[in-house]
């Protein structure tokens, strides 16, 4: 999932689009720290509370920032899993989740819509992300 998808829509010199460009601005901020980053840190520095920036993302995009951020590093993990050798437990890492069974259980989540391929979640469910050459 690129969370920049979203941005295509937003016109970013136009004053008027305050809330665009907001809007942008968060997706941005996920895009680049997933790994880490808070909702309270991206409304401080849009000078917006939580709750009204929460609140703009789920009616504008249709999902708050927990949701677009969890998807993001749920879209990182499978790209890891899909390119690299790291075990899944080095990936769990890499993404910013200190608890394994909350990463397992994310993954599993039907609500969770991502554009990778059913072999990434069978390979976390098996344990085998790698196939044999």
């Amino acid at each position: 999932m690129n969370l920049s998808r979203f941005a295509d829509s937003i016109d970013r010199d136009n004053p008027n689009q305050r809330e665009q460009n907001m809007i942008f601005s968060v997706l941005q901020y996920i895009e680049t720290h997933y790994r880490g980053g808070t909702l309270s840190e991206v409304s401080t520095m849009l000078r917006q509370s939580d709750y009204a920036v929460s609140r703009l993302l789920k009616r504008r995009v249709g999902q708050n920032f927990k949701e677009l951020l969890q998807a993001r590093k749920l879209q990182q993990a499978a790209y890891l899993l899909e390119n690299t050798e790291l075990s899944i437990d080095a990936v769990i890492e890499q993404i910013g989740y200190d608890n394994s069974s909350y990463f397992y259980r994310r993954f599993q989540e039907p609500t969770v819509v991502l554009p990778w391929s059913t072999g990434v979640t069978n390979c976390v469910h098996s344990g085998k992300c790698k196939s044999s050459p």
